[in-house]
């Protein structure tokens, strides 16, 4: 890892560790003699409350190259979720922020609020998973969100 990267994740762990949402968790993984993973980070988003998604933990994956901040991170939901901006097969997040909209300067607190506020409202413009699109959008909104209530009961229940 470069020392751009190294440096600019260390700041951010930093800040983050200063103020962040509540609710909210974002740390590097530890390597197995100790050390920080600063590649890695593990993250967890509370869905927001009197929404579809609320009442719910989400756990995701950061994964960032040795070009971060110019190259966004990849993020991934651990496990996977039913959701129109979320690939079925590798739980990877796709919105314009993590993309085409990129910006050096946006920040880890940045992005996770990008992504718990896309869980209420998806991007229909960054499309991921069909299926969810096509019940989100086009067929029944209702069965969307009975496979997301059902998704969370799910969920909630393996914890």
């Amino acid at each position: 890892m470069n020392d751009i990267t190294l440096n600019r994740l260390k700041l951010e762990r930093s800040e983050w560790r200063k103020d962040h949402p509540y609710g909210f968790v974002a740390r590097p993984l530890k390597n197995l003699d100790g050390s920080w993973n600063y590649k890695v980070w593990a993250c967890r988003i509370p869905g927001s409350f009197n929404t579809l998604w609320g009442s719910r933990l989400y756990y995701l994956f950061m994964i960032f190259s040795d070009d971060y901040p110019f190259r966004p991170p990849i993020v991934r939901f651990f496990p996977n979720i039913f959701h129109p901006n979320v690939c079925k097969n590798c739980g990877t997040v796709r919105t314009p922020l993590l993309n085409v909209n990129w910006n050096p300067s946006h920040r880890i607190r940045e992005i996770l609020l990008v992504i718990r506020s896309l869980l209420i409202v998806p991007d229909t413009s960054n499309i991921s998973n069909e299926l969810a699109y096509s019940l989100y959008c086009v067929r029944d909104q209702n069965d969307y969100q009975r496979l997301v209530q059902w998704q969370c009961m799910r969920m909630s229940s393996q914890v």
